[in-house]
């Protein structure tokens, strides 16, 4: 009886710690998430921005792997 509960009882705190890790980093991950889409969805609003990042990835992501 003593080692039911026993086991009982690890498996709640186990369960309560997973749950509550589980609610720190969905909290985390929700602040973060909301804050790079904030972000992105003010840069990709302006076409010109847009073009400014892409040409010079793309050179020289071409120009790499032409070295290569």
């Amino acid at each position: 009886m003593n080692l039911k509960s026993f086991l009982l009882g690890n498996l709640v705190s186990l369960c309560m710690k997973i749950i509550n890790l589980i609610v720190v980093v969905g909290f985390t991950a929700h602040d973060v998430y909301i804050h790079l889409l904030c972000a992105s969805g003010l840069v990709l609003d302006r076409p010109h921005t847009i073009t400014v990042l892409d040409v010079p990835y793309l050179l020289f992501h071409f120009i790499w792997k032409i070295k290569k």
